[in-house]
């Protein structure tokens, strides 16, 4: 393999390009910064993500001018939350709750973009603001001076052409299993272990007045409204509830019987809607 050719020292180089890594990007760059960002995927692309964005995230969108993007990209506005809590078995259940969305630190509404949208237009701000961002290019480690300090990271591009970046400063924004993180040997401040799972799905057909959420001993679903008249569907629950559903059945399957159990009514409703995706999620989620 032919050694990679040498690159300028960046200020900062980001392993990531989706929500967290791209919003730091872009942050960064607006400050001045000399930015470069990877990822081994292109967007727009998908993740497993469930995505409704809390009223946090609401915020720094606007702050930072693209929480209208957001919007116009199809998004819709959320202004209502409702719970719905099942009671225990021969316990009659609660009437359901409905709050709206209160204006606060400028937001006065919610949103659940679907990633491939987010991801993408926070990514396109970034660019815009200075940063570089490469597409195709997979980190299989870091770069260390001779003290051991970080100093840039190395992998290989779609070409299997390997490739090495240097920087004063290397943020690992690569997920779950971040190599960035392996790689430096970070600290786990808590690990409480992997006992939840959740899956989802995407209906359309009915209409989606906002947020659900449906809590019941031992499981938490719920609805987030997003592109194209659809929503996601979700359910929480224990990992080995899950896997036992799982057993023996399709996820298909499995997914209608979790749904059905954590929350019936809302099973109920989907039979007059369509699902318009395949079952996603995981049964081993450090959730």
């Amino acid at each position: 393999m032919p050694s990679p050719t040498p690159s300028p020292v960046h200020d900062v180089v980001v392993v990531g390009a989706r929500a967290a890594g791209a919003a730091t990007a872009l942050l960064l760059a607006r400050l001045g910064h000399d930015v470069v960002v990877v990822d081994r995927t292109e967007l727009p692309s998908d993740t497993i993500s469930t995505h409704q964005l809390a009223r946090t995230g609401m915020v720094a969108l606007q702050r930072w001018g693209l929480l209208d993007e957001v919007i116009a990209s199809g998004a819709p506005v959320i202004r209502q939350v409702t719970f719905h809590t099942i009671g225990d078995p021969g316990q009659p259940p609660k009437p359901p709750v409905t709050r709206a969305i209160k204006d606060k630190s400028g937001v006065d509404c919610l949103a659940a973009p679907r990633r491939w949208v987010l991801d993408t237009l926070v990514a396109r701000a970034a660019q815009h603001a200075g940063a570089t961002i490469r597409y195709g290019v997979t980190v299989n480690g870091v770069l260390r001076d001779r003290s051991g300090r970080v100093v840039g990271v190395r992998g290989y591009d779609e070409r299997d052409q390997p490739v090495e970046l240097r920087a004063r400063f290397v943020v690992g924004a690569d997920g779950l299993g971040s190599r960035v993180a392996r790689s430096v040997g970070a600290e786990r401040i808590a690990d409480r272990g992997a006992p939840g799972a959740v899956l989802y799905a995407y209906y359309a057909g009915l209409p989606w007045p906002g947020i659900e959420f449906v809590t019941r001993t031992g499981s938490f679903a719920g609805v987030f409204p997003t592109h194209h008249g659809e929503a996601a569907i979700w359910v929480c629950l224990p990992s080995a509830t899950a896997l036992a559903a799982r057993k023996g059945r399709s996820a298909d399957a499995a997914f209608a019987a979790l749904l059905e159990r954590a929350a019936p009514e809302l099973a109920d409703r989907l039979r007059d809607a369509a699902r318009t995706s395949p079952v996603r999620g995981m049964l081993r989620a450090p959730n």
